[in-house]
C-alpha cells in the first residue's frame, strides 16, 4: 500500500534523519513534501509515534522511522547510516519479556526495533507454562539433566495412559516401530506396528509427528502417553491421509523409541529415514497450535523463531522430509504453501533467505540431493560414534576406544550438523543471524569429506560393520576443516 505523506511524516523526516548531511535534509523534506510518495510502512511508524504518549514509547517510535526511512532509502549513495543508538532498547526488551520470551531469546533476536517490536505480540506465556510443567531437572554430579513427563490435552483430564509395549530390536533393520489405536469390546488400546526400512511400493502409509520433548508429549520414564494425547494424534494422522484406510498407523518417539540399550541406539540411527519415507509429517509446537492461521508471512515468522525450530533433531527431521505441515491452533499449514507464498514477493519480506557464497553459479539440483545424502551419513556417523561408547568391551578395547576418541568433539559437531542441513533450500529462512556467516564453510567441509556417498548407499551402511578407526578419522577431519565455527559461535 503506498500512501501521500501526511504532515507528521514531514516535521519527522525534517528533524529526525541522523543520517542525512545537513545540506540534504531540507531538499529531502521538500520532496517527500510536494510528490514523494512513501510506502505503508512508513506511515504506519509515524501514526505509532504519534500515538506515543510517553518518552519511552516517543523513543522507540523515533527509531522505528529512522529505520524505516534508512532502509527505504539505503540505495542513495548519498545517505549515511544512521548511528545505531537504539540496538539496545530496553522498552522493546521489556514488551518481549512481558509476551513471555525470554532472556537468551531475545539475545539472539536481529537488532531491527521494527521486527523486535513486531515480534514482541508473539505471546510465549502460555507455551512456556505448559513446559515448566512438563520438564524437571535432577542434578547428577555436575551436569543438569532435564526430566520430560507428558500432560493431558485438557488440564482438567483425567483420563488413562496407554504405553506401548515395543519389541526388543538388536537388528537395525528391524527397528522401525509404529502406533495406531484400535478399538475392540474391552475398550481403546495401542496397537504397535513392527516395519523395516527396507520399505517397498506394499508398504502401509504412516504419518510421523515432529515436536519437542518438552512441549508435553515427551516422557523420559516410560514409552506411554495419556490417553487424550494418542487420541488426538490417531485423528490428525487420519484426516492428514483421508483416503486410507483409518486408523492410519504414526509414529511420535516417545512411544515408538525404546528407553535405552541397544534397541533405542538403532531407533535413533534410523530417524532420518524413517521421516524420509513418511507420507506426512506434521510439526506440533506448544505455541504454535495456541495461535490461529494467518498470512504465510506471519505464520513462517512464528515458525522460525519457535521453540521447535531451535533444536537439531526436529530441523534435521524436517529438512529430510517430502511433505511437512504445522498444526496451528485452527488449521494446518504446509511449509511448501509457506515458501511459495512468501517468495511470492507480495508481502513485506521480514525474513531473509540465506545463500552459500558460491551459489551464484548456479549450482545443479544433484550438488543438494549429494549434500543431503552427505548429511544423512555424517548424521549417522555421529550416531555411532554414540554408540561404540555405551558397548561391553574389554579393558584393551576400552582404551583403544579412548584413544579413536581422543579430540572427537559432539557439541561442535552437533553445530556442523545442525548448519549442515539449514544450507538446504528448503531451510534457507531458518538459520540464526550468527550461524547464517558460517554455512559456506560447514557445506564446503561436509561435501569434501562425504560426497561420494549416495543416499541410497547411506541407507545401506546400517546393516554392515563399522570400521571405529575410519569413523573417528572423518569426524576429525571434519572438525578440522570447521575449526571456525569454534570462536565465531561463541
Amino acid at each position: 500500500m503506498v500512501q501521500r505523506a501526511p504532515d507528521v511524516v514531514i516535521f519527522l523526516q525534517r528533524n529526525l534523519l541522523v543520517g542525512l548531511p545537513k545540506d540534504m535534509s531540507k531538499e529531502f523534506a521538500e520532496r517527500t513534501r510536494t510528490s514523494e510518495r512513501i510506502s505503508g510502512d512508513v506511515c504506519l511508524s509515524a501514526a505509532a509515534l504519534a500515538d506515543s504518549m510517553d518518552v519511552r514509547g516517543t523513543r522507540l517510535s523515533e527509531v522505528a522511522l529512522i529505520e524505516t526511512l534508512w532502509h527505504a532509502r539505503a540505495r542513495d549513495p548519498h545517505l549515511r547510516e544512521p548511528n545505531p543508538f537504539w540496538i539496545d532498547n530496553s522498552f522493546v526488551s521489556k514488551l518481549l519479556r512481558h509476551s513471555g520470551w525470554l532472556s537468551q531469546e531475545i539475545a539472539g533476536l536481529p537488532q531491527d526495533i521494527r521486527f523486535r517490536y513486531y515480534l514482541s505480540f508473539f505471546t510465549q506465556r502460555a507455551a512456556q507454562a505448559q513446559r515448566r510443567a512438563s520438564v524437571a531437572s535432577l542434578l547428577k554430579g555436575h551436569i543438569k539433566k532435564e526430566i520430560y513427563s507428558a500432560v493431558h490435552v485438557d488440564a482438567n483430564c483425567n483420563c488413562t495412559w496407554f504405553g506401548s509395549e515395543l519389541p526388543l530390536m538388536h537388528d537395525p533393520e528391524d527397528s522401525f516401530c509404529l502406533i495406531s489405536l484400535g478399538d475392540r469390546p474391552g475398550g481403546r488400546f495401542i496397537c504397535v506396528h513392527r516395519t523395516s526400512l527396507a520399505l517397498s511400493e506394499k508398504r502401509a502409509p504412516f504419518v510421523a509427528f515432529s515436536h519437542v520433548r518438552s512441549d508435553g508429549l515427551g516422557s523420559s520414564t516410560s514409552n506411554s502417553l495419556p490417553e487424550c494425547q494418542i487420541s488426538l494424534l490417531q485423528k490428525l494422522s487420519d484426516r492428514l491421509l483421508p483416503n486410507e484406510r483409518a486408523p492410519i498407523p504414526f509414529y511420535i518417539d516417545t512411544l515408538c523409541v525404546p528407553l535405552n540399550g541397544v534397541a533405542k541406539r538403532n531407533a535413533l540411527r534410523n530417524i532420518l529415514y524413517l521421516f524420509r519415507f513418511a507420507d506426512k509429517v506434521l510439526v506440533l509446537d506448544a505455541t504454535l497450535q495456541k495461535t490461529p492461521a494467518s498470512l504465510s508471512q506471519e505464520s513462517l515468522t512464528r515458525f522460525r523463531y519457535s521453540v521447535w525450530s531451535k533444536r537439531l533433531w526436529t530441523i534435521l527431521e524436517c529438512a529430510v522430509s517430502r511433505e511437512v505441515s504445522f498444526r496451528f491452533r485452527d488449521q494446518n499449514l504446509s511449509l511448501d504453501t509457506m515458501l511459495k507464498s512468501y517468495n511470492s514477493g507480495n508481502e513485506f519480506p521480514l525474513l531473509r533467505a540465506h545463500h552459500l557464497e558460491f551459489e551464484a553459479k548456479q549450482l545443479p539440483h544433484a550438488f543438494f540431493e549429494r549434500l543431503s545424502g552427505a548429511l544423512t551419513v555424517l548424521s549417522d556417523d555421529m550416531q555411532l560414534a554414540e554408540a561404540l561408547r555405551h558397548e561391553e568391551t574389554s579393558e584393551e578395547e576400552m582404551e583403544n576406544m579412548r584413544s579413536l576418541r581422543e579430540g572427537y568433539d559432539r557439541w561442535h559437531l552437533r553445530t556442523v550438523l545442525r548448519l549442515g542441513f539449514l544450507a538446504l533450500p528448503q531451510m534457507r529462512y531458518f538459520p540464526e543471524d550468527n550461524e547464517s556467516a558460517y554455512l559456506t564453510m560447514v557445506v564446503t567441509a561436509i561435501y569434501a569429506e562425504y560426497s561420494h556417498f549416495r543416499s541410497d548407499e547411506a541407507r545401506s551402511l546400517l546393516g554392515k560393520k563399522v570400521d571405529p578407526a575410519a569413523l573417528f578419522a572423518r569426524l576429525r577431519r571434519i572438525q578440522a576443516l570447521t575449526s571456525g565455527l569454534d570462536k565465531g559461535m561463541q
